[in-house]
């Protein structure tokens, strides 16, 4: 199911709900339907999907201390 944010035009409250496929929303806060659909910021994810930064590709060859680069140590 995906993920979507809405606003309430009842009360104002916004949300982020979990919505299947043509399910009707209710506002969490007040419990009206009057809810609308805006726009939601995204995540943009990187390296080990918990927020980290990638490691940077590794030139060092045989003298690469860790691996953590991908690449294969000799």
């Amino acid at each position: 199911m995906p993920l979507f944010t809405y606003e309430c035009t009842s009360c104002g409250e916004s949300a982020e709900l979990l919505v299947a496929n043509g399910a009707a929303v209710k506002c969490p806060e007040c419990g009206s339907k009057k809810m609308e659909k805006a726009l939601s910021h995204f995540a943009a994810v990187s390296g080990d999907g918990l927020g980290g930064d990638m490691p940077a590709p590794c030139d060092m060859g045989n003298m690469c201390c860790g691996g953590g680069c991908g690449v294969p140590m000799n």
